[in-house]
């Protein structure tokens, strides 16, 4: 078996984490950094590799469904656009995408060679300027030993956060497995209700347990408020870019939607539930950054 614990490449000679929760702003975020020419993100947005290495059963399968689709995509869309310009196959390309493949297939566990490839094909891998981003919102469900483990791997690296409102950006989640589910909830119990809404919340990122488990074993953290994206994006992006020891960089399309969840329908009973939940992350987030930033998430 290959062992997690090496020497990182020279060529990751600088490396950074986002973190956050589904619905709060990666997929935008990625979207704009990947313009910048000093980042790689690799192939795709959100490698889950540390979910697959040392995740629970519930962010192992996860991990090996979202990777599962992209990498699916990318080789179909690599043959695509071949046959449909009348070009030869990137073959050291496609080979690169079927190993990965291969190993999201089998019980071979993911080793440092695999992460490696998902960041080789990008146009600036192995620049002593590239930053490399693994911008997974899910590492911020991974328990203190699998940070522990991710802080041996690379060092006291950046870690970035995006904090959105916890009810508002539950509520979006709720709306994008009924959709994704093609769930019908007016025809769901009361009962029903309760264990699929409770059930949600044990899998969901919870801010006042999760921060604090990084904050232990990182000292560099940067934390930003979701509504800064509508409110001022450019702040946001200088902020990330000067917390990254990056240059300056006028991203385009900051003003657009990405991963839009569309509206769906919510009974008064759910709403309630919420009502009745996340205070203890209100009262986290107020005490840990003031209430000006609490207005602002």
């Amino acid at each position: 078996m290959v062992m997690l614990f090496y020497i990182m490449p020279e060529f990751f000679n600088k490396f950074a984490i986002g973190l956050g929760a589904h619905k709060s702003g990666s997929t935008w975020l990625s979207m704009m950094l990947d313009q910048h020419p000093q980042i790689n993100q690799g192939l795709f947005k959100e490698t889950h590799y540390f979910c697959f290495k040392y995740g629970n059963e519930t962010l192992r399968e996860t991990a090996i469904y979202h990777n599962r689709v992209y990498l699916e995509g990318l080789i179909k869309n690599e043959i695509n656009e071949a046959n449909k310009n009348n070009q030869n196959l990137n073959f050291p390309r496609l080979n690169t995408l079927i190993q990965l493949k291969f190993w999201e297939t089998t019980d071979f566990e993911p080793s440092p060679d695999w992460y490696n490839l998902f960041y080789s094909f990008h146009h600036n891998f192995g620049s002593k300027e590239t930053v490399y981003i693994d911008n997974t919102p899910n590492y911020l469900l991974l328990d203190d030993s699998c940070i522990k483990k991710i802080k041996k791997y690379f060092g006291d690296i950046p870690i970035f956060i995006i904090v959105r409102d916890p009810r508002q950006r539950f509520l979006s989640q709720i709306k994008f497995h009924l959709e994704m589910r093609s769930i019908d909830i007016e025809t769901l119990n009361d009962n029903e209700i309760d264990n699929w809404f409770y059930q949600l919340i044990k899998e969901d990122v919870n801010y006042k347990n999760s921060i604090p488990k990084w904050e232990e074993h990182f000292s560099k953290i940067k934390v930003f408020p979701y509504k800064l994206i509508k409110s001022n994006p450019k702040e946001l992006l200088l902020d990330l870019c000067q917390f990254l020891q990056i240059s300056h960089f006028e991203f385009e399309g900051i003003d657009e939607k990405y991963n839009f969840t569309k509206e769906k329908k919510i009974s008064e009973y759910v709403t309630t539930l919420l009502e009745q939940n996340f205070e203890e992350q209100y009262n986290f987030l107020s005490s840990k950054y003031g209430n000006e930033f609490l207005k602002m998430i």
